[in-house]
């Protein structure tokens, strides 16, 4: 294996983004934009960055050491661009371990979200170990209970509906405040195909080096119906409650 120092040597970066929008958001087309002209991937390392946030939510790992772990964690993947979802846990972190890259946030109206992230976690639930972690650290289902309307939630075995909802403002809304307009990028998830253009220009790069092709990957295949299952207006009003303030600044 070649040592990191000399990969840096014999491999410069070209640039140094990260991509770290919320799951099924997606991260894993914007890595595949990339992948045909830079160093590019999904979710590098993916059981350590679960580990050691796991690790550091529950107050076993300082903040010190977790930017350590960043540091290293790039050093050993080296990449152009580093598409995942972890990368956004705790965004602040992520901007002192690394000041001047740049960042790109991929966003997705909450009603399409709720119903892409209900059929993910139908077909990846939390009794798969790994999954049960980082659930337990983005939707922390610990702190909430489900009402009368969420009966085919608790059904399917999905964590009731504010827990989800919370989640998509408090993740957006830290990683906007945590970085720099100047160095933040947001990009809604419809538009990625049309967003090479913005990509190009925010990165410096040559346009012609972005494949657009490559959007829309991870889709989950089995679709459920849940949403529809849920009452319209107490769905409609949690939203509303919830989410409206961030739709319209995200959005905008």
């Amino acid at each position: 294996m070649i040592p990191n120092t000399v990969r840096q040597k014999l491999h410069p970066r070209k640039i140094q983004a990260f991509c770290v929008g919320i799951p099924k958001t997606g991260t894993t087309s914007v890595a595949g934009m990339f992948k045909q002209r830079y160093r590019a991937n999904h979710e590098p390392e993916y059981t350590i960055m679960v580990d050691k946030m796991y690790q550091h939510y529950h107050h076993r790992l300082t903040d010190y050491k977790f930017c350590r772990f960043l540091k290293k964690h790039d050093k050993r993947v080296w990449l152009d661009i580093n598409s995942s979802c972890f990368l956004g846990y705790r965004p602040d972190l992520l901007y002192r371990a690394f000041p001047n890259a740049k960042y790109i946030l991929t966003v997705r109206e909450p009603l399409s979200w709720l119903k892409s992230m209900f059929n993910s976690n139908i077909k990846y639930p939390a009794s798969i170990r790994l999954f049960a972690r980082w659930h337990e650290v983005f939707f922390e289902p610990h702190k909430f209970s489900y009402t009368r309307y969420e009966a085919i939630l608790k059904e399917h075995n999905l964590y009731p509906l504010d827990s989800f909802l919370k989640y998509w403002v408090s993740a957006n809304s830290s990683i906007k405040q945590a970085i720099p307009d100047n160095q933040l990028l947001i990009l809604n998830t419809r538009q990625l195909k049309d967003s090479t253009h913005s990509l190009a220009d925010f990165l410096t790069i040559d346009n012609d080096s972005i494949n657009a092709q490559t959007t829309h990957q991870n889709k989950t295949e089995k679709k459920y119906d849940i949403v529809n299952m849920i009452d319209a207006n107490f769905l409609q009003d949690r939203i509303y409650t919830l989410c409206d303030e961030w739709t319209r600044k995200l959005f905008n």
